[in-house]
């Protein structure tokens, strides 16, 4: 093998820089694909395991040498052009689990490989090439959310994969410039397999399978009405498809195969008169309207506006204004040019404002005080952040963003949810009440005074009012569950007893109303997790009782592998007996292992912070990413400077005070700051992150170089590099499991707690020893 010279090092960073961009890409794009093509329990399980294929080949490289590892790495310049090509056609045929996971494995397994090559033979300072990785990271980030946005997903997935070939045979043929022709033909045949695949239409035409029960599969099964897709655009919001039936009076919006919202027919600005009917007296947008005094129908805000479908319905029960806020661009866009369809409902309409914007940070901002806030609960079952380290979680209906939306109604106002399932009106129905308790210092019971349910069990409607439900309002709702075929097994109506002879009411709601049973004894009676949620721990979907089975099943995963992972760790250390010490290299391995937990607790603990910050998940998530990854870079720049333990453990002491600060205030400094504009956003979020994450990219790096400097070799690379790795998975899902369990807040401090433990064993290893920058220069591995 040759190594590379000087005047290469500048090459293999540009390459390196290139790689990380292209693979924190690609990353955030398969998870947009398999959100759409699989339910979100599969998507995290497939992110997960396939980014653990970063740490399989990194641990794979040690058994790597000589001959064999110039083998692998040609070989990985295949891997993901190849992989990628087998992945979209198998996907196009049928959504197919199993082959998904293991080809997404392979492509990452090849990066692993790639990276400890790198670490290992470049001849260039950890720091500078760890800087590189992270500040290439960050741009995949950026690309990520702009790309997906100007080019949509799949061709931005083909343009991933083949900077990342790109990358990968730039890197090659630095380390083995005497191989000229098969580096041309490695990148062309590369280009050429991708514009086939391209060309053929290759992820075009991926689509659910029944068995994943998305909305789209079940609607286009349907004999009745010819179903059909018209219309298909892929943003970083997600994949938005457009169906039409042969019913001349509606279309449906899916987004990511789920949460459909329907668009109306308004001919010359009229609905058809049974549609109208339709809407008022069986739509349970409109139902509820039956109770509201005509006087009282000024202003109301539609929250999640979609197709529109709402907004008609306010039109026809006689709203004079209204406010449709909706956060997705392409269903704005769709309806607008549909709009010889809809009567221009989102162009100028002289009664709807439309708002581009995230509904409870709109409404928080506006000023405004609404006779009526409607909503309907999205329900996606796909995963919507940009991150693989989150499940659904939603901000829209935790007990804070209740509190939120009382504010916004006058005296007298109503707040009318509408829900799937009985399960989800009852924790909304705990949500409400627990609002109630916290700022208004009322008792479960006489909260119960503001809330009433309607509706049957495929779509219960939960009523809330900024007061007492009057005679008249108890009077109407009655009737309605009387004479409408609204009743189901959640309704509830204050002041009523146990419900009219033939119409029973909900028995817990009622015996919590009456005060026999506190809403802690309401949410155990159910099998079900119907407990509140806040904005500290918002999973509300995630209604099973304990941790979700995708977590479980990671954790696991992730548990076994890293425990075999220190199992042949312990078994080369045997073997080699390295001349610093067997105890040395272990508390090196656990120093690795805890600023993997460690960085990843704490980086999804301050993107979860920054989210409403941002109103936008995927633009706050991207920003807030790309802070995180050219902060954490900049540090592993600095690391070079540092000489001794004392001064990182220094470092590392104050990294803890910075988190242990921010842990306590972040969350109330960014909501007081959230109105602010875009730019000033952006500062704040540059002056809140840069201190902590500065100072945490200096631990990798610093590491790395003491590797050597306690005994050890660059033949341990690999197994730092890879026990860095899964535990920095394995930090995803503790995360996840902590944040459902007791909160972010928490998550925080066990962050923190992973970075005193660091502290801890770096003391352990000795203070006061000099590593000289010298010292820390990569020559050929001795294997080789």
């Amino acid at each position: 093998m040759d190594r590379p010279k000087k005047r290469h090092q500048r090459l293999i960073l540009l390459f390196l820089f290139l790689i990380s961009a292209a693979a924190l890409n690609l990353e955030v794009t398969m998870t947009r694909v398999y959100s759409f093509l699989f339910v979100q329990s599969l998507v995290y399980i497939l992110i997960s395991c396939s980014m653990a294929g970063i740490g399989f080949g990194t641990v794979l490289s040690y058994y790597l040498t000589g001959r064999r590892r110039e083998r692998s790495l040609a070989l990985s310049l295949t891997v993901p052009s190849l992989a990628f090509i087998l992945l979209f056609a198998v996907n196009s045929i049928q959504s197919m689990l199993v082959p998904s996971l293991v080809l997404s494995f392979l492509i990452f397994m090849s990066l692993g490989i790639i990276q400890v090559h790198l670490f290992q033979e470049a001849g260039i300072k950890i720091g500078v090439l760890y800087a590189a990785d992270l500040i290439g990271a960050s741009a995949g980030a950026l690309l990520s959310y702009f790309g997906m946005n100007i080019f949509g997903v799949v061709p931005l997935l083909y343009i991933s994969v083949f900077l990342l070939t790109a990358g990968f045979i730039g890197i090659y043929f630095v380390f083995f410039p005497s191989h000229r022709r098969m580096r041309y033909a490695s990148l062309a045949g590369a280009a050429v397999v991708l514009v086939i695949g391209y060309s053929l239409g290759l992820g075009t035409g991926m689509f659910p399978t029944r068995q994943w029960q998305k909305e789209i599969t079940v609607a286009l099964s349907q004999e009745q009405g010819n179903p059909r897709i018209t219309e298909t655009r892929w943003t970083a919001f997600g994949r938005v498809d457009l169906v039409e039936t042969d019913n001349p009076f509606f279309k449906t919006m899916y987004i990511d195969g789920g949460a459909g919202t329907k668009m109306i027919q308004m001919d010359d600005g009229q609905v058809n008169p049974s549609v109208a009917r339709t809407l008022l007296f069986n739509y349970m947008g409109g139902v509820p309207l039956l109770i509201v005094e005509e006087e009282d129908r000024r202003r109301a805000a539609v929250i999640g506006s979609g197709g529109g479908i709402d907004a008609v319905t306010l039109l026809l029960a006689d709203y004079q204004q209204i406010d449709a806020v909706e956060i997705n661009p392409e269903f704005i866009d769709i309806v607008k040019e549909q709009n010889s369809f809809t009567g221009n409902i989102y162009n100028n309409h002289p009664r709807i404002n439309l708002h581009k914007d995230e509904g409870r940070s709109f409404l928080r901002g506006s000023g405004t005080e609404y006779d009526l806030i409607l909503m309907g609960l999205p329900i996606i079952k796909s995963a919507r952040s940009l991150s693989n380290h989150a499940l659904t979680e939603n901000y829209l209906f935790t007990v804070e963003a209740f509190t939120d939306y009382f504010a916004s109604l006058r005296p007298g106002g109503f707040l009318v949810v509408i829900a799937h399932y009985p399960n989800e009106l009852k924790r909304l129905f705990t949500n409400a009440v627990k609002s109630y308790q916290q700022e208004q210092g009322l008792s479960a019971a006489i909260a119960t005074q503001h809330i009433a349910a309607i509706g049957q069990d495929r779509n219960p409607t939960l009523i809330i009012k900024k007061g007492v439900f009057s005679p008249s309002e108890i009077t109407g709702l009655n009737s309605i569950l009387a004479n409408l075929p609204v009743r189901g097994s959640t309704n509830f109506v204050p002041f009523s007893g146990n419900g009219m002879e033939g119409i029973p009411l909900n028995q817990a709601m009622v015996d919590l109303s009456t005060g026999r049973i506190s809403l802690e004894q309401f949410i155990e009676i159910h099998e079900e997790d119907i407990s509140w949620v806040t904005d500290d721990s918002p999973f509300f979907y995630q209604m099973q009782q304990g941790l979700p089975l995708e977590l479980k099943t990671v954790g696991i995963v992730i548990t076994l592998v890293i425990l075999l992972s220190l199992a042949l760790y312990l078994f080369t250390l045997r073997k080699r007996r390295p001349a610093g010490g067997t105890a040395k290299q272990i508390l090196l391995y656990c120093a690795f292992a805890a600023i993997g937990l460690g960085f990843m607790l704490v980086e999804i603990a301050v993107l979860q912070q920054f989210t409403i910050f941002w109103r936008y998940q995927s633009l706050s998530l991207a920003v807030v990413l790309a802070t995180i990854l050219v902060s954490s870079g900049l540090g592993s720049l600095l690391s070079n400077r540092v000489q001794t333990l004392r001064t990182f453990m220094i470092i590392i002491a104050c990294v803890i005070a910075v988190q242990t600060l921010e842990a306590f205030i972040l969350a109330d400094l960014l909501r007081q700051l959230e109105q602010a504009a875009s730019g000033l956003k952006l500062i704040i979020t540059v002056a809140i992150i840069f201190p902590v994450f500065m100072g945490m990219g200096f631990a990798f790096p610093f590491l790395m170089r003491l590797i050597k400097r306690i005994g050890g070799d660059i033949d341990a690379y690999p197994w730092m590099m890879g026990i860095n790795s899964f535990t920095t998975l394995a930090g995803g899902v503790a995360a996840l499991s902590i944040a459902m369990l007791a909160g972010y807040k928490i998550v925080f401090f066990t962050g923190i707690a992973a970075y005193a433990a660091l502290l801890i064993i770096i003391a352990a290893l000795g203070r006061h020893e000099t590593i000289k920058q010298d010292s820390i220069h990569v020559g050929t591995s001795q294997k080789d």
